[in-house]
């Protein structure tokens, strides 16, 4: 009989590095059934290194988009789910990146990768050639959020700050959960409705209706 495991846990981000990522998750599971199960849209961009098997992800949030595994990648903001094939067990760790905080830490506009799934080498180079490796040298979840603080601290950038009136319609729509109406968003800060949602575009991902 296979014995089952399921292990996670929780990580908070180094204090330079709070305002672009949320938190980490660590995750391991072995044992289970083979099958699929669907990464579904979130307020963060995802960010995932494996520590040992890649990411098989069978159907991307853009159908346009050809599947693809993964050791390592970050996702943009979708409004359709991906869908990941796995043989029963799975470890990593996933990233919540902050929509505002792509550009300080991915060097680019959450806009830049809405609704697709990219190698982490194509946006972080060698540092996630190098994160890839401490991962799966390191034998504690300690360790393991150690050496995503340490590497996240050296690659981040000097941003352009975000419109103010795009940081304010975010935090209005995280605050009410969503249901601020777009009239009143644009209202609130001084653009039309075209205009915010065009800014909002780029710097969120998606547009604010989604």
């Amino acid at each position: 009989m296979t014995t089952r495991r399921l292990d996670g846990a929780i990580g908070r981000p180094a204090p330079p590095l709070r305002s672009f990522i949320d938190r980490y998750r660590g995750y391991w599971y072995e044992g289970f059934a083979p099958g699929t199960h669907r990464g579904l849209p979130s307020r963060y961009l995802t960010l995932i290194v494996t520590i040992d098997d890649a990411v098989d992800i069978v159907a991307m949030p853009d159908p346009g988009q050809t599947p693809e595994a993964f050791d390592a990648f970050v996702g943009g903001l979708h409004a359709s789910p991906a869908r990941i094939r796995h043989d029963g067990s799975q470890r990593g760790i996933h990233v919540d990146v902050t929509p505002l905080g792509a550009r300080a830490l991915l060097g680019m506009p959450a806009g830049a990768l809405a609704s697709t799934v990219v190698n982490l080498r194509d946006v972080l180079g060698r540092r996630a050639t190098e994160l890839v490796d401490r991962l799966g040298a390191a034998r504690t979840w300690t360790e393991r959020f150690a050496a995503l603080d340490a590497v996240f601290t050296c690659a981040l950038v000097e941003p352009r700050e975000p419109p103010r009136e795009v940081v304010r319609a975010w935090q209005r729509i995280l605050e009410t959960g969503g249901t601020v109406p777009v009239t009143e968003l644009a209202d609130e800060v001084g653009w039309s409705r075209r205009h915010l949602g065009e800014r909002f575009r780029t710097e969120v991902g998606l547009p604010r209706k989604v």
